[in-house]
Parts: structure tokens; C-alpha cells; sequence
């Protein structure tokens, strides 16, 4: 029996985990049944940490405790200007961390934007263990087409701290095209402009696809 490889979207707003079975590609459901799983994590007044739907939920009664789309403090240092543009806007406390790097200041507990996708890969993970009855060690993972080599090398961290082995890195608009390509197939050249209007980024990738071959 083959092994399980997870394809996981981790989104700025919205993740979700999907398996491929040879024929069809399935998003799971954590217990609740929900496909789709907040990027948000919190930190409870009594340390807990929360990740998801639960972050989600007390984000308005707890906004110092809560923080989402920390996908863009991926290899951000603390410094840089995006980062204290941030600062003046969130509720939260955004700190210097180690080497500098940009972290969070949740209800005094400090979390790297590394443990925060780690955390929410681990959340993904375990639902899928729990979908598909048996350990899941394998993932492929997107991430913004427009992140760099620190921003993939964080992902890839987290991804490990997460459980998983990080089989490889897709631009979230190349995942798309491949997706779509596959039915073109036997169609002669194709060119496919795919557009990813997501929570965080908007891109768009050229996909030109004959045969087997794809170039983006």
C-alpha cells in the first residue's frame, strides 16, 4: 500500500489539507467537520493555546491574544518597514525576536512566526491522521509565489517542527495551473493564465502545458 502524501494549503486567512488517492484529490474535515481551518492562532488569559476555529472565536473578546495572517511575518525581521507599518495596526504585540527576527507578543507569551505555522501545521496533520486512519509523515506544501528564500527556508522549518517532511515547495498559482493541466492533456499546446485572488496576495502565473510537459 502506497503512503499518504498531504497536500496543504497553508493560506494567509484559510488552510486546508487534501490526499490524493490515485484517482481524486479529497480535502478532509477535522472532528468538527470543517474543511477549511482558520490561519489564526490565540493564547487564552491563562496561557492555553489555541489554534483555528477556536483562535477564531475569541479573537473579538481576546484581540491582544489573537493573531491571523502571520503568514506575512514569515522572514520578516523586526526592523524592516513592512513590519513597524504593522505594529501601529494590530492589536497584539509584535517583538524582536531572536536575530532579530520579527515574533508576537501574545498575552505575555511570545511565539516566532515559525511556531505559529508550525502550529497550524501540526492542527492539519492531526486531522488528517484522524481522516485517514494512520500516520501522515509527507507533505507538499504551497506558499505565495512571491516568497523568498528566507521565507521558503522558515516555511520548511516549521513544516518539520510540525511533524511532517516537506517533500517540496509550490507556488500557490503553480499548484493551481498544474491542477488545471492535468485535463488538458492530449489537447495539443495549451497557454493558461491562472489567477490566485487570495485572502492575502493576488497572482497570476502563465502555465503553457503539451503532453506531459509543463512549463511555467
Amino acid at each position: 500500500m502506497s503512503e499518504t502524501i498531504l497536500g496543504i494549503d497553508l493560506g494567509t486567512t484559510s488552510s486546508c489539507v487534501s490526499v490524493y488517492d490515485g484517482k481524486r484529490v479529497t480535502v478532509l474535515a477535522d472532528d468538527k467537520g470543517y474543511r477549511i481551518t482558520p490561519s489564526c492562532v490565540g493564547v487564552t488569559e491563562d496561557k492555553r493555546l489555541l489554534v483555528g476555529h477556536p483562535a477564531r472565536q475569541q479573537a473579538v473578546t481576546n484581540p491582544r491574544g489573537t493573531i491571523s495572517a502571520f503568514k506575512r511575518l514569515m522572514g520578516q525581521t523586526w526592523e524592516s518597514q513592512a513590519i513597524q507599518t504593522l505594529r501601529q495596526r494590530v492589536p497584539y504585540g509584535i517583538v524582536r525576536g531572536v536575530q532579530g527576527q520579527a515574533s508576537v507578543n501574545l498575552n505575555e507569551r511570545t511565539l516566532t512566526p515559525i511556531e505559529l505555522s508550525a502550529n497550524l501545521l501540526r492542527t492539519l496533520r492531526e486531522a488528517a491522521a484522524v481522516q485517514s486512519g494512520s500516520a501522515v509523515r509527507k507533505a507538499v506544501i504551497t506558499v505565495p509565489a512571491h516568497f523568498n528564500e528566507v521565507q521558503r527556508q522558515a516555511t520548511i522549518l516549521a513544516t518539520r517542527m510540525a511533524g511532517l517532511e516537506p517533500l517540496r515547495l509550490l507556488n500557490e498559482p503553480t499548484a493551481a495551473a498544474l491542477a488545471y493541466g492535468t485535463s488538458l492533456r492530449g489537447a495539443g499546446r495549451r497557454i493558461v493564465a491562472v489567477y490566485d485572488l487570495g485572502g492575502g496576495t493576488f497572482d497570476v502565473t502563465l502555465l503553457a502545458v503539451e503532453g506531459d510537459v509543463y512549463e511555467v
